[in-house]
């Protein structure tokens, strides 16, 4: 499957669509909705999305931390589109820009079920899992 893979701009069209995205994949299953709030606080992270054909399909932030460190977050894939690299690739997208900016470390918060995802593009489980949102997750971490 051809994606086109690129950064976004905080508040603009490509944001909003990709805001739904998220929210269908990640928030609507759990009963949850973005608070303005929280998509207010995403202005100093970094967007990056994949695109079929001008259709956004995937998503995943980039939140600068300190110390050289990036937490990957809000990582989704289109239903339809999952299991056919394009969240792999979107990865690799976003360490590259990662990489580029001079962070050594990406960290994230991963659901129990997407373990083995990360551990293929060679993350590491670290510690007990701990609830976030309701629902288990465990930290993993990868040095670029």
């Amino acid at each position: 499957m051809y994606a086109d893979f690129s950064e976004i701009v905080w508040g603009s069209n490509k944001y909003l669509e990709s805001v739904k995205l998220r929210a269908e994949i990640l928030r609507k299953p759990l009963g949850l909705k973005f608070s303005r709030i929280e998509l207010e606080e995403e202005k100093k992270q970094h967007h990056f999305i994949g695109q079929v054909k001008n259709k956004i399909i995937a998503v995943l932030l980039l939140e600068p931390k300190a110390n050289g460190i990036i937490k990957m977050r809000q990582v989704a894939v289109h239903q339809q589109y999952q299991n056919q690299n394009i969240g792999s690739r979107l990865v690799f997208f976003a360490e590259s820009f990662a990489k580029e900016s001079k962070y050594g470390r990406v960290i994230l918060h991963a659901r129990k079920p997407a373990i083995p995802f990360y551990q293929k593009l060679a993350y590491q489980v670290e510690g007990n899992s701990f609830l976030e949102l309701g629902i288990q997750h465990f930290f993993m971490w990868k040095e670029l």
